[in-house]
């Protein structure tokens, strides 16, 4: 699979696999939003595991990503930004937050305009 994915479900597989054989890489921004919020990496394992796609950019560069959303074994719901490297066969966390209602609407996958 090249890293020019058409298909954002395809692509979600890649990302839960490589994630399930603990090859992901935390970019420096990740890292500093998990710790501002209080996020831990079993969390991100998780969420990707039961993960759905939010949103898809497939056109980002480096490499395409996806906004997913998934839960927690504790119930917290968090939004992940992911991408795939083909390379190295490794996710890459861009970012994660618990989604807020000001922003998105009670579905939390729907953005507020």
């Amino acid at each position: 699979m090249s890293n020019n994915p058409s298909n954002p479900e395809v692509y979600l597989l890649r990302i839960q696999v490589a994630v399930r054989k603990n090859k992901i890489y935390y970019s420096k921004h990740a890292i500093m939003k998990m710790d501002e919020r209080l996020i831990t990496e079993k969390e991100i394992h998780e969420v990707i595991s039961t993960a759905e796609i939010v949103e898809s950019y497939l056109h980002d560069r480096p490499f395409p990503s996806l906004l997913l959303m998934g839960k927690t074994k504790q119930g917290r719901i968090l939004h992940c930004v992911v991408a795939y490297d083909n390379k190295f066969d490794q996710a890459i966390l861009i970012t994660t937050y618990e989604p807020n209602l000001d922003e998105w609407k009670e579905n939390l996958k729907t953005r507020r305009r």
